[in-house]
């Protein structure tokens, strides 16, 4: 065997013919799973689980650590590591699309003005914001450009903070305000803030806390805005402002910048209060793929997670598409029902596991595609979170 047919690196294993195999820590799998049916360790009785296949075409990218500075400093999830038992992501670990910038101020003395069409400008202070900070659940944020590093600008963690529409009532909104502006310190500079324009009654928080702990500086510290079901660029980190306005307010920059990832009418409206809510859309993807070993044949199991959408799915489908040629698709997959999925209630705010069995019928290229029925998806209906693997025999 030459070099070329066998490399270990980066924690995996290249198999000839085109496999990449990671082995998993046993210890995550004897304490966790995995789940072949909801509640089942063992998804192929009589076979050992032998590793993850990695997903084609997306690169080499540390995952869990903070990667690159200020704007362009980011921490990719590894979503591998998901399981029933653990679906909530550690703070340190959570994803970040652009790290805290050097002009961003410390914690200390930090005040969060209300000022635009109110009765009187107030400063609302750091201490008032913690001492009404209530736990409000489990919830998913993804970032809006959520393609590169295998789709891990996403995670879910339990949050702490005070409902927008307390802060608002201590502002004192003028009868003439319909629309809220939530600003923070800027990515680019110190004279460039972030902000979105947003309706009064928005059901949003002035977050604290991620995971049962104060926010990181990365994640917005000390106070940072939480959307429920919100892309997060409309997340404002590190806020320091928020303005009251009317129904004339125009777009930000922010808002300009991300009106495709948002879904925005092209051109975009000229009045922020004709914009759509940046929700996330109802999106499904493969996270691992593993192989199993019993004495008679390998087998192999899909573990996917689906979230966003106004309402939950309740049917998924998968398309697996074969193709002897790695560069190229194949087109001979057929869409059936995901094995195992169960609709989440409407309340769920988070992502929810699916698993598939995939039966080879020959080596080549595995194409792994999702879909919602009923629950329109850009995100879906473009392939953004289409994956495939290579699987030699």
């Amino acid at each position: 065997m030459h070099r070329r047919d066998f490399l270990v690196g980066a924690g995996g294993i290249w198999l000839a013919g085109g496999s990449w195999l990671y082995p998993t820590s046993s210890a995550v799998w004897a304490a966790n799973g995995p789940t072949g049916t909801l509640g089942s360790k063992t998804p192929f009785p009589g076979a050992r689980f032998v590793g993850n296949l990695r997903f084609g075409d997306e690169g080499d990218w540390p995952l869990n650590t903070p990667v690159g500075e200020g704007v362009n400093g980011r921490v990719f999830t590894d979503l591998s590591k998901i399981t029933p038992d653990h679906l909530s992501v550690s703070a340190p670990e959570f994803y970040v699309r652009s790290r805290a910038s050097e002009w961003i101020p410390g914690p200390a003395h930090w005040t969060i003005h209300g000022t635009g069409l109110v009765k009187k400008p107030v400063a609302i202070s750091m201490s008032r914001i913690l001492a009404a900070s209530k736990p409000i659940g489990e919830h998913l944020l993804e970032c809006s450009g959520n393609q590169g590093g295998g789709y891990s600008l996403i995670s879910s963690t339990s949050w702490k903070g005070v409902p927008l529409q307390e802060v608002l009532s201590w502002i004192g909104p003028d009868k003439k305000a319909t629309q809220v502006v939530v600003e923070g310190w800027g990515r680019y500079s110190a004279d460039r803030p972030v902000s979105w324009v947003f309706p009064k009654t928005l059901n949003g928080y002035l977050a604290t806390h991620m995971g049962g702990k104060p926010l990181l500086r990365d994640h917005g510290a000390p106070v940072r805005l939480f959307i429920p079901n919100w892309y997060g660029c409309c997340n404002i980190k590190w806020v320091k402002e928020i303005r009251l306005v009317g129904s004339d307010e125009a777009p930000t920059e922010q808002m300009q910048e991300y009106a495709g990832r948002t879904q925005q009418p092209n051109p975009p409206p000229f009045k922020a209060s004709d914009w759509h809510p940046g929700h996330m859309n109802a999106t499904a993807m493969p996270i691992r793929v593993e192989q199993w070993q019993s004495s008679k044949e390998k087998s192999y199991r899909i573990v996917g997670l689906l979230w966003g959408g106004p309402h939950p799915a309740p049917k998924l489908e998968i398309r697996i598409d074969r193709s002897t040629d790695m560069r190229h698709q194949g087109t001979d997959g057929k869409w059936v029902p995901v094995d195992v999925y169960t609709p989440p209630s409407p309340t769920h705010q988070t992502w929810t596991l699916w698993y598939h069995d995939l039966k080879p019928w020959g080596p080549g290229r595995y194409d792994i595609t999702l879909r919602t029925p009923g629950i329109p998806s850009f995100r879906l209906d473009n392939f953004l979170y289409r994956r495939f693997v290579a699987i030699r025999g």
